[in-house]
Parts: C-alpha cells; sequence; structure tokens
C-alpha cells in the first residue's frame, strides 16, 4: 500500500470439517509426511484419499486412492473414475494441503506453493523508460476521459486560461506501450511482470482484473509537453487467501528529464491463481463514507466510443474494442478501461469542486469495482470530509459502483 494511503486510513484455508484424515505415509524421499484430506466415499465406505508427491506435476492426475484392499495407490485421472473402472466417484483434490518438514504447504494445479514462491519476483523491474509527450497528447486524453465541447481549456492549446492536464495523465507511461520511445506490440506494465511468469507456471494465463491505482502528484504537468523518465518496480505479491487469488501491488516514480520528482503510482493487479500460498494477507482499504446526502453529484453520457478514444493514448488491449476478442472470454461486448472509467470519474468530480484547475490535484486512489459498458449514464458522487478532501464513487445507470472507494486532495 502507497505511503499516504497507508497513513490515512485505519484498516488457510481453516481445516476441512469432519470426516478430515490425516495419513502418514512414505513417499518422495521422505519429505512428505502427514497429509490433511478430505476422504472419498465409494459405495458408502470411507477410504483415505491420499496425493504422491510427485502425482502434483502432473496436470492429469487429481488424486489417489489408497484401495481397502490392495495396500497401492491407484490415481485418479479426468474424468475421475473409481477403484473399478466402472464406479465413478467423486474426487475434488484442487489446492491439497500438504505438509513439509513440519510446515504447512498446498498445490495449485500441480504447482507447489510456499510463502517464498514469489520473493525472487521482488523488486523486479523493465527499466528506465522515456515517453515524450506534447499538448496534442494531453488534448487527447482530457477528451478520452469525457471533456466536453465546451470545456476548451481542456483541450483547445489556445484557450484563454491556458490548456490544462489532469494529473492522472501521469499513468500513461505505465502502461509501457505506444507512446514511449521504444514501443511494445501491447502493453507491457509492471504487471505483466508477474503475469507472465504465471504464465510460465501453469502453461496457460489465468483471468485477472486491474483492481485499484494509487497517485501521489508532487509537481504539475506541463500541458504543453515534455518528457517523462520512469522506473518501474514489483513490490509485493499479496495474498488473498485460498480460491481468491494474489494481488500483484507494482510501482511506479515519474520524473522529468531535470530529474525532478513528479509522480509515485501505486497499481494494484489480481491473477486468479495460486490463493493460499502463504504471503502477506491483502487488504483492501475501504472508505467509510458520510451518512449524508453527497455533497458534489453529477450525471453524464459516456459514449459508446470512449474506449476507441482511450486506446490512442496507450491502453491497446485488444479486449476493450474487439467484440470477437471480447465474446471469446466470455464478455457480451468490449468494455471500458479500468482506467478510462477511473479518469473519467477523476474529471466528473473535480469540474464540479476545482473547475479548470486540475493542477491543483495531489493525491487519487481509488478502486475498479465492476466492468464498465460504454453507452450509457454514469453518476459521479463525492463528500467532503475536510477541507481538500473528498470521498467519492462512480455509479452506473443501474446502480452499481463501477469506481469505488475514491479519494481526492488538492489543494485549498
Amino acid at each position: 500500500m502507497g505511503r499516504l494511503l497507508n497513513d490515512h486510513l485505519t484498516g488457510r484455508r481453516a481445516q476441512a470439517d469432519e470426516g478430515l484424515h490425516k495419513t502418514n505415509m512414505h513417499t518422495w524421499g521422505d519429505q512428505y509426511v502427514n497429509r490433511t484430506i478430505p476422504p472419498l466415499s465409494v459405495e458408502g465406505q470411507i477410504y483415505p484419499a491420499l496425493f504422491l508427491a510427485s502425482d502434483l506435476m502432473s496436470h492429469d492426475i487429481t488424486g489417489v486412492c489408497l484401495p481397502v484392499d490392495a495396500g497401492s495407490y491407484m490415481p485418479y485421472s479426468r474424468p475421475c473414475y473409481g477403484l473399478q473402472s466402472t464406479q465413478k466417484v467423486s474426487v475434488v483434490m484442487i489446492n491439497t494441503i500438504l505438509f513439509q518438514e513440519g510446515k504447512q504447504m498446498a498445490a495449485y494445479e500441480g504447482v507447489e506453493m510456499s510463502p517464498t514462491m514469489f520473493e525472487h519476483l521482488k523488486g523486479a523491474s523493465t527499466g528506465v523508460r522515456n515517453m515524450d509527450y506534447t499538448w496534442r497528447d494531453i488534448s487527447l486524453y482530457n477528451l478520452s476521459i469525457g471533456a466536453k465541447r465546451e470545456d476548451t481549456p481542456y483541450f483547445y492549446e489556445r484557450d484563454a486560461k491556458g490548456l490544462k492536464a489532469f494529473p492522472s495523465f501521469a499513468v500513461i507511461p505505465y502502461l509501457n506501450n505506444i507512446t514511449m520511445r521504444t514501443i511494445t506490440p501491447e502493453p507491457d506494465g509492471t504487471n505483466e511482470i508477474f503475469r507472465n511468469y504465471v504464465e510460465r507456471l501453469l502453461g496457460h494465463l489465468p483471468s485477472g482484473l486491474h483492481m485499484a491505482m494509487e497517485m501521489i502528484f508532487d509537481t504539475p504537468l506541463d500541458p504543453y509537453g515534455g518528457t517523462f523518465v520512469v522506473t518501474d518496480h514489483l513490490n509485493e505479491i499479496f495474498d488473498r487467501g485460498e480460491g481468491k487469488g494474489v494481488v500483484a501491488d507494482c510501482g511506479m516514480d515519474v520524473y522529468d528529464q531535470a530529474g525532478r520528482h513528479m509522480a509515485e503510482l501505486h497499481s494494484y493487479h489480481l491473477t486468479k491463481a495460486f490463493g493460499g500460498f502463504g504471503g502477506k494477507t491483502f487488504q483492501a482499504p475501504k472508505v467509510v463514507f458520510p451518512d449524508r446526502k453527497p455533497d458534489v453529484e453529477v450525471t453524464e453520457y459516456m459514449i459508446p466510443e470512449i474506449a476507441a478514444f482511450y486506446r490512442l493514448v496507450g491502453d491497446t488491449y485488444r479486449v476493450h474494442v474487439d467484440f470477437d476478442y471480447a465474446k471469446s472470454y466470455g464478455y457480451e461486448a468490449p468494455f471500458n478501461m479500468g482506467m478510462c472509467t477511473y479518469g473519467y470519474g477523476v474529471r466528473m468530480i473535480a469540474h464540479q469542486l476545482i473547475p479548470y484547475e486540475p493542477e491543483r490535484i495531489t493525491y487519487l486512489y481509488a478502486q475498479i469495482r465492476s466492468l464498465c459498458f460504454p453507452g450509457q449514464n454514469v453518476t459521479a458522487q463525492a463528500w467532503e470530509v475536510e477541507p481538500g478532501t473528498v470521498y467519492w464513487k462512480l455509479l452506473s445507470q443501474e446502480g452499481k459502483t463501477l469506481i469505488g472507494n475514491g479519494i481526492m486532495k488538492y489543494r485549498v
């Protein structure tokens, strides 16, 4: 958790039910003993269900049974069959608990888990990178988070008020894609370091989501152009618990070409795998909204093409614009980028509180709570909790929270 959010907010699987059996067996060089696993029921009789450690490395074998009459292991493979080839049994053995040298361990899809399994990834980085931008990039970003045609300071470089830059533009180099001096075929942010590693471990890429973003701004951006010099680092892999996946805390520092620190980012990404590996527990911060009507409430129509605009600033993941690709992953249609929806809400709130002065924003945090499908009305709500600090959320037209637990701070 970032340095300000941590200050601002205060805030294994259990042993199975009865019928759990502990069995001491001699396997794999005496390394593994005391397996704790649920029993199998075959024709009304209970048999302890056991795993051979070597079998955990196979995706084809889900369990091993000790038949009452044979005294030897019999494997079950998908689909599971019982002690006789025609006798079906129920075997649910993913994430079986093991004990190694007295310490509880587990496996996920055949990959042994331990509290230190991701330690070598901490501090990993994509290296120092550079991004040049001009007023056109600022204008395009502001339009892609919903700036209206009457809001000329957000996109017209010769406006009498001057061009205005939302500080959340600093998230663009995090994507590490088409805006960088070294262009990548697809976004290649810090989160991809972890995702690529998981894909190599499992042989496939589990589903995942961008959960939250925290941004701390030290220096206002020059809206007419400049160079970002960025360094990134994988800070931590948090454990959400068995069946809930893990969260990668990815950090990035943004400097200008003179070496002045401009922003610090913390991006949180869920991967739906390896929950229960034993690492640090993830605790998502929760904002307590005041028990009163919001001080700001505004509704706007989010145009269906908003994601097509936002991808031009650097978020070129296919799932946000390609209908066939999105449907192949089970989505009814392409959905909006999380950081586009996030920026949309920031703009709506900021324009009500500090119109045409987004450079006053010093801090942003929010969680991406639901998929947003453009082409609907969205409503932003905000509560002032102290001068210069508001809590906010963005709702769909059905009232579902799209962006939640939002915090915005600005100079008063």
